[in-house]
């Protein structure tokens, strides 16, 4: 499970969907840096390593 870390509280939500530039992550957060206000991250993963790695 994700831990608030910085100006990322409460992360969560995390589904995978495939776009035209690759895998990503999609989670829900509130911004500490804005009063808390309710954001959704959009994440690129990248799995030319073998195992993959949020952008």
């Amino acid at each position: 499970m994700p831990e608030s870390h910085g100006r990322v509280i409460g992360p969560g939500g995390r589904s995978i969907m495939n776009d035209v530039d690759g895998d990503l992550i999609v989670h829900h957060y509130c911004d500490g840096n804005d009063n808390g206000t309710p954001k959704l991250g959009i994440t690129l993963l990248d799995r030319s390593g073998g195992w993959p790695v949020a952008y």
